[in-house]
């Protein structure tokens, strides 16, 4: 479902994004049930798990920017 061990989002800036997984990893993240305010990837203070620097959009994110700008779907994955 999700092939990365350790990484958010699975997918390419060229072609998209698989996949993102929601399991508490970033404290900003909002989960509503069908609407998600998803951090993304980097920018992550590792003490506090609050964002200290605004995301690029590159690499995961960029991926993420991709499937939303040709309609693509993003399996969500969602930790207990």
């Amino acid at each position: 479902m999700h092939r990365a061990l350790q990484a958010g989002i699975v997918g390419r800036a060229a072609v998209g994004a698989e996949s993102i997984v929601l399991s508490g990893g970033y404290v900003d993240d909002e989960d509503y049930g069908s609407t998600i305010v998803y951090t993304g990837d980097g920018g992550r203070d590792p003490n506090t798990g609050r964002q200290v620097a605004d995301q690029e959009f590159v690499r995961k994110n960029q991926a993420l920017v991709t499937s939303c700008l040709q309609g693509l779907p993003v399996r969500v994955i969602r930790g207990a």
